[in-house]
């Protein structure tokens, strides 16, 4: 099993998009891995991004698709993973490590903290005829990227959004059956809204409850920031040892990006 199988195996995405992942994004992977007798049994990958505050860039490493073989789980198997990649993100010059965690608890013992957290909320919405959506493609890329600036920029900290991340973005959500979609208001783009299944994985607006005005997404769940929020939709750790703790909810993230 190599580590493209193993991916697929542990989160049954399917070979289009997993052949995608690593090998057709503009924004590579870098994968590290544990093999025993051929067989990769456990897998990090990392995507190099930038997290952008006033004229600074630090170098960030977006840890995803962090997987284990069932059959190698709960030996320390991901434990002796983890940290020899995040000793060797640390010697590669990186700033900090960014995940999204499944479980809240799971990396607080490799020091991860709290960066963004919340609750999810679900949406109740009735049609608001200035409000409209139209999918966005390649074309609206600039628009994509004009927007994504006016909204991130209010935080301290953000993500910076490349066109090769844009274009990445449009492929993954089309190969799921799903798109990017560009909200109107009076036919005027306001921003920018990605969904997988009945959820809001991406929102770029000035205000959410902009959501409650467009009828197809009754009952859809989006993230709400909270300070005081059950769920961490992302953790950080740092790796140099100059930085203090970055305020809670004061970042921006593309998720997976």
């Amino acid at each position: 099993m190599n580590k493209l199988e193993l991916f697929d195996f542990v989160f049954n995405d399917g070979e289009e998009y997993t052949n995608f992942y690593f090998n057709n994004r503009r924004n590579k992977v870098v994968s590290y891995q544990i093999n025993l007798y051929g067989n990769t049994i456990a897998l990090v990958n990392v995507v190099d991004i930038q997290i952008c505050s006033d004229s600074k860039k630090y170098k960030t490493a977006l840890i995803t698709g962090v997987c284990t073989h069932p059959d190698y789980r709960h030996q320390g198997v991901m434990q002796k993973l983890l940290l020899s990649t995040l000793d060797k993100l640390k010697n590669q010059n990186y700033d900090f490590a960014i995940l999204s965690p499944k479980d809240d608890n799971y990396y607080k013992k490799y020091a991860f903290k709290s960066l963004v957290k919340g609750n999810q909320k679900k949406i109740i919405s009735q049609q608001n005829n200035d409000f409209s959506t139209k999918n966005a493609t390649k074309i609206d890329t600039k628009l994509i990227f004009d927007l994504y600036k006016s909204y991130c920029t209010n935080k301290k900290y953000y993500q910076y959004l490349s066109n090769d991340i844009i274009c990445d973005l449009i492929d993954e959500f089309s190969m799921q059956g799903s798109s990017i979609q560009i909200i109107l208001q009076k036919d005027i783009p306001i921003g920018w809204i990605a969904t997988e299944s009945n959820k809001i994985e991406l929102a770029i607006l000035p205000d959410l409850n902009i959501l409650r005005n467009l009828k197809q997404l009754d009952g859809y769940y989006y993230f709400e920031q909270k300070f005081d929020g059950e769920k961490d939709l992302f953790q950080i750790k740092y790796l140099k040892n100059e930085f203090e703790s970055i305020d809670i909810n004061s970042m921006f993230i593309i998720n997976k990006y």
